[in-house]
């Protein structure tokens, strides 16, 4: 299993009763531009930076795709081609199109009531005891998943010996940021690992 840029929160270390708290402050954060959004999420600020991109992805009156991409599209110094911007934008012509990308992220259980709670629970429960080969490969610029790598490395049995990595330069999209690297580590995986 190769763990990249990901995780599985359970809201583990958070007490139930910081659910009304937690959501009392989600009420009062404000749907902000992308790259006010992305300076809140980097700062993680009391721990709210994902509630800041929640927000903005169902709250900010033009999402336009592209820019969510470019935020983290590391890159090229993170320039995207007029063409690249183009191809993104293109499957989301309206407002219409766009409703599966401005809910997905808050799906995402950080709420200590989230009803996806006891499943991700469960979902480590059968990690923890996980024996085949886990790999982490999580990139060194990515504010959402920074350090949840750790968990993966500390709790799952498999993780134990394997040459976990963290690639350098890449965001959240280490398929567009970091290919070669992030393909020649699951590559260099398997062959550590052969079945």
């Amino acid at each position: 299993m190769v763990v990249a840029n990901t995780g599985l929160p359970d809201a583990k270390g958070i007490p139930d009763e910081m659910a009304a708290p937690m959501h009392a402050l989600f009420d009062t954060i404000p749907a902000l531009a992308p790259v006010e959004m992305s300076a809140k999420l980097q700062e993680n600020e009391h721990g709210a930076g994902f509630m800041y991109w929640i927000k903005y992805c169902d709250g900010y009156p033009d999402l336009v795709i592209s820019d969510v991409v470019s935020l983290s599209a590391l890159s090229a110094n993170g320039a995207m081609s007029d063409a690249e911007k183009a191809a993104y934008d293109a499957p989301f012509p309206t407002e219409e199109y766009k409703q599966g990308a401005r809910q997905f992220q808050s799906l995402v259980p950080i709420f200590p009531d989230n009803v996806a709670i006891p499943d991700n629970r469960a979902a480590w429960e059968v990690l923890e005891a996980f024996e085949k080969p886990l790999i982490t490969a999580f990139s060194d610029k990515d504010p959402v998943t920074a350090g949840g790598h750790r968990r993966f490395q500390e709790s799952v049995p498999g993780a134990q010996g394997q040459n976990h990595t963290i690639i350098k330069g890449a965001g959240h999209f280490l398929q567009d940021d970091a290919p070669d690297t992030l393909t020649k580590t699951i590559i260099q995986f398997c062959q550590d690992n052969p079945l």
